[in-house]
């Protein structure tokens, strides 16, 4: 196995399935520290030694790349993971600056290589895509659905960092091209009469008035009751709010009929009209 030290230049020379933690290849770095045999170059994770070979000093870039919190600055280089890394040509304020010099740019504790990335002099204002309150629609697979939502699911827009939105409480910004606004009439689902749909929780789908049966149990659908029953559209049981009472199949029995819409008609007559109308409710006797 190659050995290296401390502070020695080194080149990866083998792709990496996670390069913003092992390193890009061909990219130069500096080895921070051993560990477990392996070598330290970046964000505190160890790396295989013989994934790379001693650099020679004019092989690495220039160092003049040094920024400092608050700049603007735009990524160069394509990131695996641009939910902690940003995204390929979009722009992002700096937040924090490591003693190597490398940027965190989404989260104050993701560091990536400062080469990644140039500095924005003149940058034109870009529009938010979205705002607090939004119904959006996860349309690209997360890294960490956990953090960042499932692809194909609907979610709240929680709070904007910058112009990437927060879907999971309490969990990091995603970027703002893994999702797409969702229209009121897009997200609510068609529900055919006499289907059965399983139900996770939430505001009932369906609009008010429909007849529908239900089939309760546990949130986590261990314990099912066997009986169908009827209830409302407008109860706490759709939010999943209890131990063993809340909705977790249903199916439609039928949708409520439109009310008869009530209108009134003005009809301008001629005074010959009126005097024809006339005479026919005296003779009728409606005079």
């Amino acid at each position: 196995m190659k050995s290296f030290k401390v502070g020695d230049k080194v080149r990866r020379v083998t792709d990496s399935y996670w390069p913003e933690d092992f390193g890009y290849k061909g990219e130069v770095y500096t080895v921070k520290e051993e560990q477990n045999g392996g070598i330290v170059i970046i964000n505190n994770f160890s790396c295989c030694s013989s994934n790379f070979e001693l650099a020679e000093e004019e092989e690495e870039k220039p160092t003049e790349t040094n920024f400092k919190v608050g700049d603007r600055v735009k990524r160069v280089v394509f990131s695996n993971w641009p939910e902690r890394y940003g995204e390929l040509g979009s722009v992002y304020t700096v937040l924090s600056v490591n003693f190597e010099g490398n940027i965190a740019v989404i989260n104050k504790d993701n560091h990536a290589n400062r080469y990644y990335y140039e500095l924005v002099t003149e940058e034109k204002p870009t529009e938010t895509k979205f705002k607090v309150g939004d119904r959006i629609k996860r349309i690209k697979t997360a890294g960490f659905p956990c953090f960042h939502g499932t692809l194909g699911e609907v979610y709240t827009v929680l709070e904007m960092r910058g112009n990437h939105p927060v879907v999971i409480p309490g969990k990091s910004s995603a970027a703002s091209y893994m999702f797409e606004l969702v229209t009121e009439e897009e997200e609510k689902p068609v529900y055919e009469v006499g289907e059965v749909y399983l139900w996770k929780g939430g505001e009932c789908p369906l609009p008010e008035g429909t007849e529908v049966s239900v089939r309760c149990g546990t949130k986590d659908m261990s314990t099912i009751s066997p009986a169908w029953a009827s209830t409302s559209t407008q109860n706490a049981y759709w939010e999943h709010r209890f131990i063993n009472l809340n909705i977790v199949m249903f199916k439609v029995v039928s949708y409520p009929e439109p009310a008869p819409v009530k209108r009134s008609v003005t009809l301008e007559l001629t005074e010959d009209q009126i005097k024809a109308i006339e005479s026919v409710l005296l003779k009728e006797g409606r005079l």
